[in-house]
């Protein structure tokens, strides 16, 4: 049985992770996936790695990161192409590995189209998903969702998943171990993304730094990344960099007590990875109450709990008052996580899963499917431009990235993503897509002299500057 886990890192990530290791775009292949895969980023769900150990055929692939999927195809002999590389060469890699297995930890940008793009569909195809779903999904082509939350497997039947299965990230204790000697320097740590989807807890780190400032009771430090504008006046003094991959771990291990507060989606639901995060690094896990936390940990011997703004002020101020209390509770926390929620054990949760439907591995090919309707490529450029003159521009961006999957040489699916982009006021994955358009296409009038327009409005800019 061969197992392949594939990957979408977060973008932040990739840029943060290269300019941190300027001459690793350079090394091989192999090299780079090694430092990325050491550096930990999304390691409670290294399950590829994990079955390696232990002996199985498994190989972790990350589709987005562009030095890395270069050296691939320079080592492979390989076309890279501007416009498509993140589809092409992950499809070719795959198709190189021939799996059994396929596991997608991003069905979003990893989707069924993407499924339908490989040669030879491997004969069972699974993915994670605790998350929204936006509605352009299609999870038609895969056999198996995995998610922590009791929405997500809902919505995955609704977009054409043939099965869904409760599951949980786990906790590697390599990490545990890399981060001991690190010693507490933040009263509460919160670590994460501030996004349309997180209102509550942008809401929350406002409402929380608030207090600090007036009280002086506590001094929080939030690492986020912000996917957006959010005004947050009072939290401006707390708000640090967001904190990737080790350092992220560190980060937490750093923090008296580390806060958690989930995506809106879950509406306080437990079992994210950083709830498993927080206590192994060894750090005082306060978090929303919810009755499924007790399946994972026992509240106020394990982890503690708050049910309200004023019972988390509470328990922040009586626990940076009671020292061993605190570290008792944080002991025992990471005690349970590395002994019932580790890395190892998940795998060989996920091993039996896999087994109870996919045939105790005795895999057999799924019956070919009746190939769906694509739209044309004038269509999907249409609707695109459509939405972009109702305002709708995320969703045109949306549309425009469907479009590159299926027709990635296609006139003007590049030249209505950099539109969108622009609009989105995202200028440099902007200039890139327009700049694909032109490499395609190069007497493109209309790219051309969208790119001309940019570039003066970027000088200009620059000539203002004193």
């Amino acid at each position: 049985m061969r197992f392949v886990q594939v990957f979408f890192f977060y973008p932040p990530y990739l840029e943060s992770f290269y300019q941190r290791n300027p001459n690793l775009a350079d090394e091989s292949y192999e090299a780079q996936r090694t430092a990325l895969l050491n550096d930990g980023f999304y390691a409670t769900h290294f399950f590829a790695e994990q079955l390696r150990r232990i002996g199985c055929d498994a190989h972790s692939l990350i589709g987005n990161c562009e030095p890395l999927q270069r050296a691939w195809a320079r080592e492979h002999g390989k076309p890279f192409e501007t416009a498509s590389w993140r589809y092409t060469i992950l499809a070719a890699q795959i198709e190189a590995l021939k799996p059994d297995i396929l596991f997608l930890s991003d069905p979003i940008n990893y989707d069924s189209h993407f499924v339908r793009l490989l040669k030879t569909r491997p004969s069972f195809v699974a993915a994670w998903r605790a998350a929204i779903i936006p509605p352009w999904s299609d999870f038609t082509e895969i056999d198996l969702i995995l998610s922590s939350d009791s929405t997500t497997p809902v919505l995955a039947m609704k977009h054409g998943a043939r099965a869904t299965e409760h599951f949980l990230p786990g906790f590697p204790g390599w990490i545990a171990e890399a981060v001991r000697p690190e010693t507490t320097r933040h009263d509460v740590v919160l670590c994460g993304q501030l996004t349309a989807d997180h209102i509550k807890r942008i809401e929350l780190i406002e409402q929380l730094s608030f207090y600090a400032k007036n009280t002086s009771d506590f001094i929080p430090a939030f690492y986020v990344h912000m996917a957006g504008e959010w005004n947050l006046p009072s939290a401006q003094c707390f708000i640090q960099p967001a904190l990737w991959g080790m350092d992220l771990y560190r980060g937490l291990r750093h923090g008296k007590i580390g806060l958690n507060n989930v995506i809106d989606f879950a509406r306080g639901e437990g079992g994210n990875m950083r709830q498993f995060e927080v206590t192994g690094c060894g750090s005082l896990l306060l978090t929303e109450e919810h009755p499924s936390l007790s399946r994972h940990f026992e509240p106020g011997r394990e982890v503690e709990t708050y049910g309200s703004f004023e019972e988390l002020v509470e328990k922040i101020t009586y626990y940076l008052s009671h020292d061993r209390e605190r570290e008792e509770i944080a002991r025992r926390g990471q005690e349970r996580c590395l002994r019932d929620h580790s890395l190892e054990q998940r795998t060989e949760w996920l091993i039996e899963i896999l087994r109870s439907h996919a045939g105790s591995m005795g895999l057999t090919r799924v019956p070919e499917r009746q190939p769906e309707y694509i739209p044309r490529p004038d269509e999907l450029m249409k609707r695109a431009i459509d939405l972009i003159q109702s305002n709708q521009v995320a969703e045109s961006y949306q549309t425009s990235l469907q479009a590159l999957k299926w027709y990635p040489q296609a006139r003007y699916v590049n030249y209505v993503r950099g539109l969108a982009l622009l609009m989105m006021q995202r200028i440099n994955e902007a200039c890139e897509a327009l700049q694909s358009e032109v490499e395609l296409f190069p007497e493109s009038p209309y790219a051309i002299e969208l790119i001309q327009q940019v570039n003066q409005a970027l000088s200009s800019v620059s000539v203002q500057e004193p």
